[in-house]
């Protein structure tokens, strides 16, 4: 049996130009069209903002045959930007399949979003998943050579 846990730090720092006035027209109009609001326009931030995001996961396999492990790995992530503070939230599990020889080794994840919150999309079906920048599902294949 196998026991792992990680921890992961990533920071952004964007500055966005204004939209040209043909693709701001375009962006305001599907706006308008998917809340049903004429008066409704799409908001493009200018201003320069951070983001943060952290990850932890963890995960526990066991070895069934020689090179071969199966087991689960559960993921939290979380984002904080400048204006909002907590911008969004998602936590991911699934069951893993790992293949590891002496040069090389591959590992397949299925992620199911258990739950999720903050952003959500206009008209979201469920409120307990953030589907703007996740899916519901997931699916990650891992590959690496030993040198």
């Amino acid at each position: 049996m196998v026991a792992v846990a990680n921890a992961g730090l990533e920071g952004t720092y964007a500055k966005r130009d204004p939209l040209d006035a043909a693709t701001q027209a375009s962006a305001d109009s599907a706006m308008q069209a998917l809340t049903g609001d004429p008066g409704a326009s799409f908001e493009w931030p200018t201003e320069p903002e951070m983001e943060l995001e952290v990850t932890f996961g963890a995960g526990v396999s066991y070895r069934f045959a020689p090179n071969w492990y199966i087991g689960a790995e559960t993921q939290y992530q979380t984002e904080f930007e400048t204006e909002v503070g907590q911008e969004r939230y998602t936590w991911f599990a699934g069951p893993t399949l790992h293949y590891g020889s002496e040069k090389w080794w591959a590992t397949l994840t299925w992620f199911e979003q258990l739950k999720g919150g903050k952003e959500q999309y206009i008209n979201q079906a469920d409120g307990n998943l953030h589907l703007i920048e996740k899916t519901e599902h997931e699916v990650r294949l891992k590959l690496g050579y030993n040198f």
